[in-house]
């Protein structure tokens, strides 16, 4: 199992309604850094991943899924923060629409390796002496279920985009002038980060 794996399948976190303030002082960070995973995930996913090389496309998928255990486990300690229902409960949205997104990126890696070690395929069919392992025909419909699957994930990111727009400014109106300021300066911070990385 993955981080990423193991961050999707662990129990909510509970409310930790006794959280003190220096718990609470890490809370503007954490969500900057989470919320530059999330803008950070969102610019890649529109990538035209078709016109990549398999290498590159790996490599990408790799990356989005290692942004998106950040997102996730950034979300996660939010919620443990969080005593407000309001708030906790977009959280709440946001860690549900991570998990789904999770769940979307963990078997292309797999599966875009697979088809790209079929391409020695046809030289195991020739030792096996077996024509009937359509190696190549294999492939092409891995191909096809890859670029199928990064479509979905392409849209449910684009849908999701402007509520995650909407949360942040529900968020921002609730800032303190101190809170802002951490909170823009993580952001700005951890999105140049994000974007040398790619």
């Amino acid at each position: 199992m993955n981080a990423l794996s193991d961050l999707i399948r662990m129990r909510p976190p509970a409310t930790s309604h006794n959280a003190d303030f220096l718990i609470k002082m890490n809370l503007p960070p954490i969500m900057g850094r989470r919320d530059a995973a999330c803008d950070c995930i969102g610019f890649l996913l529109k990538t035209d991943f078709t016109a990549l090389p398999d290498t590159e496309r790996m490599m990408l998928y790799d990356r989005l899924i290692q942004l998106l255990t950040l997102a996730i486990g950034d979300t996660r300690s939010l919620l443990q923060m969080l005593s407000n229902q309001e708030t906790r409960s977009r959280e709440e949205w946001l860690l549900s629409f991570f998990h789904l997104l999770g769940y979307g990126l963990e078997p292309l890696l797999p599966i875009s390796g697979l088809a790209k070690n079929l391409e020695n395929a046809p030289q195991i069919a020739a030792f096996l002496e077996d024509d009937s392992l359509n190696f190549g025909e294999t492939g092409t419909h891995l191909l096809q279920d890859e670029k199928s699957l990064v479509e979905h994930l392409q849209k449910l990111y684009q849908a999701a985009e402007i509520h995650i727009s909407r949360y942040r400014e529900y968020a921002e109106k609730s800032f303190s002038k101190p809170f802002a300021e951490r909170y823009g300066k993580a952001y700005r911070e951890y999105r140049k980060l994000c974007q040398e990385a790619v």
